[in-house]
């Protein structure tokens, strides 16, 4: 990075009277497109939005997305893209991950594609939240992170990890995020606000007094932040079915859930927890039928699974079943002489589930 934090570029002369675009700042780690684009007008020496507006989108009244991409000039994008591949702006940038990762591989790679074109109808394709008790209103801020970026940086940013939807504390310090000025709501005017210009120094943090408020800040944090595959095609509902595998919470044979036990233990665990968002067995449910794909509640979940973040972010699904093994219990216990009675009473299944899974094999082979 140059000394100003800068990086110059040779770009496309735009045609009528807009402007052309000869430096843009570098990003800096998990920084928000909106964050980026608004120090860029800042350094620019611009006072109103207008002429920002006019460097950097196709419409000079268009209203910046604080959580993503609206379309870019030209010359915008051809600077943006000299730094990075547009699609890794779409992944580290904007908040695609948290709203995207357990999509149904369809949904995910047509928003996407969205993302990447700057269509606008990205918000019917993606699975975001917008009641008035979950969304947050304003872009929020860590006090100490803002610190260590002006130490660091020379000024503050907006960070992805403090967007994220029922997160309040900082995962890396901790401490209770803070609410700016910078409304996320519809109403509001065409803006784009440098977080330098609206994060006051020296802040006391509060820090969260809750150590599973903190590890589900922390766990939630690592899964967003983790590479996302466009190409995966393994269900959620699918993957988390098989985290109950041989636990309480699934028969025998794998096949019945239940989710009246489940939900009783998860709402225990999390009794103490300020969003609670599954607290009923059918929200469960929704998870395991694909039907509620949002990042928190999968994280939820799956941190009560005792599921790895590794595993979380890269699914895979293990060649058998559990309900396979179990018929395959029953075969190899008729072949070596046990009776469907004998073996209902060692497997603890029904005689006739016994027989229908001989005659199943006997068809099949």
């Amino acid at each position: 990075m140059s000394e100003c934090g800068f990086l110059f570029a040779v770009v496309y002369h735009g045609g009528g009277n807009r402007s052309m675009i000869a430096f843009f700042p570098e990003v800096y780690p998990d920084e928000l497109v909106y964050s980026w684009l608004a120090r860029y007008g800042v350094r620019s020496g611009y006072t109103h939005y207008r002429a920002i507006a006019d460097d950097l989108f196709t419409s000079h009244t268009a209203k910046p997305n604080l959580e993503f991409v609206i379309e870019l000039s030209q010359d915008a994008y051809e600077v943006i893209t000299d730094a990075m591949p547009f699609e890794s702006v779409i992944m580290q940038h904007t908040m695609f991950p948290y709203y995207a990762r357990f999509l149904p591989i369809e949904r995910r790679q047509k928003a996407f594609g969205q993302l990447m074109n700057m269509s606008k109808s990205f918000n019917d394709t993606l699975y975001i939240r917008r009641n008035k008790t979950q969304h947050r209103p304003w872009l929020r801020y860590c006090p100490l992170c803002a610190e260590s970026d002006r130490m660091q940086y020379g000024e503050a940013y907006w960070h992805r990890l403090h967007q994220l939807d029922h997160i309040d504390i900082c995962p890396i310090h901790g401490c209770h995020l803070l609410n700016s000025t910078v409304s996320s709501t519809s109403k509001e005017s065409p803006s784009l606000t440098h977080a330098e210009l609206k994060i006051p120094q020296g802040l006391s943090p509060v820090f969260s007094q809750h150590p599973l408020e903190r590890q589900v800040a922390a766990y939630v944090s690592e899964v967003f932040s983790a590479d996302l595959s466009i190409e995966n095609a393994v269900t959620i509902g699918s993957f988390m079915h098989h985290k109950l595998e041989y636990t309480k919470y699934l028969s025998p044979r794998g096949q019945k859930r239940n989710l009246a036990l489940l939900t009783d233990d998860f709402n225990d665990f999390y009794q103490m927890l300020p969003h609670p968002t599954l607290a009923e067995h059918w929200q469960l449910e929704k998870i395991f039928s694909n039907y509620r794909c949002h990042t928190y509640d999968i994280c939820l979940l799956a941190l009560f699974l005792g599921v790895p973040v590794s595993e979380l972010v890269d699914m895979k699904l293990p060649e058998k079943s559990q309900s396979q093994l179990f018929d395959e219990e029953i075969i190899w216990l008729h072949n070596n002489g046990l009776n469907y009675r004998q073996i209902s009473q060692k497997m603890g299944a029904s005689y006739d589930y016994c027989k229908l899974a001989a005659k199943r094999y006997r068809t099949a082979h």
